[in-house]
C-alpha cells in the first residue's frame, strides 16, 4: 500500500490544516497513519477494535474525521489544552491528533483492558510521549488542573457521558461534541456552538460537530 495515495481525505484534511496555519509534513504523516492502521489490522481480532468494514474501506474517513477537531483544541485564552478522550477505544480523534500536533497533550480513557493494551503498544510503537492511557471509567479518572478539551466520540450510552461531561466543564474547558446534545447540563450556563467551516463543507466530518464552553 502507497501511503501518499492511500488516504486522500486524510491529504485533504492536511492541506486545509495548513491553509489555518497547522503545518503538518504530510509525507511523514500518512506514513505514519499507515503504520498505525497496520497495529489496528493486527490487533483487531483479538480487541474487536473496528468493524471489518471500516478497517478494510473507512479508516481513511476516521483518520480524516479526527484532524477536523485540531483547530479546536485551543482555549480561548491561548494556553495549550489537554485533550481528554473519553472511550477511546482503537484511539479516534486521540491518536490521529497528536500524530499531527507533537506539541499536544493527551489523556486516552479506555475501561477495556485489551483496547488499552492495544493503545499502549500504539503509543510505544510510534513513539507519542505525552499521551497516556487511563483503563477505567471516566468519572473515576483524576484530571490534571490546566485546560482540557474532552471528546467521546464513540461511546456506550452517549447521552449519560455527556451529562457527566457538562457537568464537569470549568471556566476555559471545552467539550467537542460529535452530536447533538440531548441537555445542555440544567441550570448551569453553557455557550454551544453548532461548528460550520471548510472541513464540514469538505465532507470530512462524520455528522455535526458542537463546540461548548463553560
Amino acid at each position: 500500500m502507497n501511503a501518499e495515495t492511500s488516504y486522500p481525505l486524510t491529504r485533504r484534511a492536511l492541506d486545509l490544516l495548513g491553509g489555518r496555519g497547522v503545518l503538518v509534513d504530510a509525507v511523514r504523516y500518512l506514513t505514519r497513519i499507515d503504520e498505525y492502521r497496520g497495529l489496528c489490522s493486527t490487533w483487531n481480532l483479538s480487541a474487536k477494535l473496528m468493524s471489518p468494514t471500516d478497517l478494510a474501506g473507512k479508516f481513511d474517513d476516521h483518520v480524516a474525521d479526527s484532524l477536523t477537531l485540531a483547530p479546536y483544541l485551543m482555549p480561548e485564552q491561548g494556553s495549550p489544552a489537554t485533550l481528554v478522550d473519553i472511550g477511546s477505544g482503537a484511539g479516534f480523534p486521540g491518536l490521529p491528533l497528536r500524530l499531527a500536533l507533537p506539541e499536544l497533550r493527551a489523556i486516552l480513557i479506555e475501561r477495556s483492558a485489551t483496547k488499552a493494551l492495544f493503545l499502549r503498544q500504539v503509543i510505544r510503537q510510534l513513539g507519542l510521549d505525552s499521551v497516556s492511557i487511563e483503563e477505567r471509567n471516566y468519572p473515576d479518572v483524576v484530571l490534571p488542573s490546566s485546560a482540557l478539551v474532552y471528546t467521546a466520540r464513540a461511546v456506550e450510552r452517549p447521552a449519560s457521558v455527556d451529562k457527566m461531561i457538562l457537568r464537569h466543564l470549568r471556566e476555559g474547558d471545552t467539550y467537542l461534541a460529535q452530536r447533538k446534545l440531548a441537555s445542555t447540563g440544567g441550570n448551569r450556563t453553557l455557550r454551544v456552538e453548532k461548528v460550520d467551516d471548510d472541513f464540514g463543507n469538505a465532507g470530512l466530518r462524520r455528522g455535526n460537530l458542537y463546540r461548548v464552553r463553560a
